[in-house]
This record gives structure tokens, C-alpha cells and sequence, in this order.
């Protein structure tokens, strides 16, 4: 019989490194009728896709993603993902506050992408038993997801080109969130910064700065975000003329929503319906 001792040795700043606390771990699967559009989080999130195909929205970038993809995503950075309909997506999403990920040099991150299909698989297990703990409820799950979360953050830590950086993250105080849930909710009707900071019980030029500190983008930009996204939702989905969207999602006028979108996207409203349509109709078959 043979029989290795293996010691183990625990390295000065180990036991500081990964200091991520688990917020909540997210089991899901797309359906039709969900709108989603882009979104930012205070914390850091990981966007595992167990099944399915589709594209990822990362600030202003887009790009394909399948299944045993995982999508590191850095606090305050809009994003939101698109499911192919032939093959709708299945994710699981770990929200994770305390820390963000870093390129090696130390510049920030703002999203990163792990292809886990080879190498990676024991990341698939470990988030498949934290769905498993999560459903069951047992004694002490809340302390192994956890643990597990520290495995996976080790397994990226080994294979990937990336460090990961202790930060404490700028949560939002009640007020703010409020802030952000009142333009979540209104976002489709006449809105100022008078209207948000009343609607708050706000001091305006307090919430202007907390908000944007908190978000990493101001009140007014983040209402044109929603009205934009909502307006390309629509401009996808509908036969909706342009005027009618224009209305529909808050802007004062046809010709001020047109200029607002040519300048977020490059083109008018018009061109992007038509130019979407084409480049979706050709995902969903190459899918």
C-alpha cells in the first residue's frame, strides 16, 4: 500500500483574497414575453449559461453567447441578454458584492467572458449545486454556497488572464434606489429632475450627485437609457409607426426622439428597425 502526505501551506494575504459576499444565486430561463433590457448592478455579477444560445448587450458592445459561456460582469455597467427563440437561454446568475474583477496589470474590467466547455467544467458542477442548495433549503446552505462561490473565483483565478481586487462597493441608500425605481416605473411619462427629486423627498442637486455616484451614470441619462431601450423593444417587436413609439416611451416629440436615437445608436429609427430585423432573422437561423 502506498500512501502520500500532501501538506498544505497557507500563504501570506491568502485569506485576504477572495472576500466576495454571495448575494443571491438566480436560477432562470427565458420566456417570450420578457422585455429585458439593459440594467446595472452596485455589485458584481456572473452570468453562467447552462443551456441555449443568443447575444449579450454589454454597454455598447454585443456579442454571441451559448451554453457552458460565463460572463463576468463589473458593477455599473449596463447589460442585459437576448435569448435565440429556437433555442432559449438557461442561466444561472450569482450576485456577488466585495469585489470586481481586474485585467493583470490592474486596469478595471469591464466585462469579461469565460468559455467553461473544457477545462472549466467543475465551475458547471459547483453552480449547479448551489441552485440544488438553494432549492432545497437545508441547514447551512447559505455557508456552502459561499464556500463553493470561493471555489469557482480559485477555478478563474488558475485558468483566466484576470486578478480580482477587493473593493468596497457603493450600495444605494434608500432614497436613491427609490430614485431609480420611480424612473423604473415611470419611465414612459413626463419626467424632470424636479419631478424625481419631489417624488424622493429630495434635495435636487443631492440626488443628482448620489445617484450618479451610485450608478456611475446621472438621473436624466438613465431615463434616456430606459426610453431608448424600450424604444428598440418596440421598434423590434411592433408594426408601431415611429411617431407612435416616440409617444409611447416618453419623448416630448418625433423629431427629438430621432435625434436622441441617431445619436446612440448611429442611425435613425427607421434603419434600425429594418437593419435589426435582417441581422436577428439571421442569428436565430445561423442558431
Amino acid at each position: 500500500m502506498s500512501n502520500r502526505l500532501y501538506s498544505v501551506q497557507t500563504l501570506p494575504g491568502d485569506s485576504d483574497l477572495l472576500h466576495g459576499q454571495l448575494l443571491y444565486v438566480t436560477s432562470a430561463r427565458y420566456d417570450t414575453d420578457w422585455n429585458s433590457i439593459p440594467h446595472t448592478h452596485y455589485f458584481t455579477e456572473l452570468f453562467f449559461v447552462r443551456k441555449g444560445k443568443g447575444y449579450f448587450q454589454m454597454a455598447s458592445e454585443t456579442f454571441d453567447v451559448q451554453t457552458d459561456d460565463l460572463i463576468l460582469i463589473s458593477p455599473n455597467i449596463a447589460h442585459t441578454e437576448h435569448s435565440s427563440r429556437s433555442e432559449p437561454l438557461e442561466y444561472i446568475v450569482l450576485g456577488v458584492e466585495g469585489l470586481t474583477f481586474t485585467h493583470p496589470d490592474g486596469s478595471p474590467m469591464t466585462y469579461g467572458r469565460v468559455n467553461c466547455r473544457l477545462d472549466h467544467s467543475s465551475i458547471r458542477f459547483y453552480l449547479d449545486i448551489m441552485v440544488r442548495e438553494m432549492q432545497q433549503n437545508k441547514d447551512y446552505r447559505d455557508l456552502l454556497c459561499q464556500n463553493l462561490l470561493n471555489v469557482i473565483l480559485i477555478y478563474l483565478l488558475r485558468h483566466e488572464k484576470l486578478q480580482i481586487t477587493i473593493t468596497p462597493q457603493v450600495k444605494a441608500s434608500k432614497e436613491i434606489s427609490a430614485v431609480k425605481e420611480y424612473i423604473d416605473q415611470y419611465f414612459k411619462t413626463s419626467l424632470n429632475l424636479d419631478i424625481l427629486a419631489d417624488a424622493a423627498h429630495l434635495n435636487k442637486y443631492y440626488m443628482v450627485h448620489h445617484f450618479t455616484q451610485t450608478y456611475g451614470i446621472s438621473p436624466i441619462h438613465y431615463l434616456l437609457q430606459k426610453r431608448l431601450e424600450e424604444s428598440k423593444f418596440l421598434l423590434r417587436s411592433t408594426d408601431y409607426s415611429i411617431s407612435q413609439i416616440a409617444e409611447i416611451t416618453g419623448f416630448s416629440s418625433i423629431s427629438y426622439f430621432s435625434q436622441r436615437f441617431k445619436n446612440s445608436t448611429g442611425m435613425t429609427p427607421q434603419k434600425y428597425r429594418k437593419q435589426l430585423t435582417q441581422s436577428e432573422s439571421a442569428i436565430f437561423r445561423g442558431i
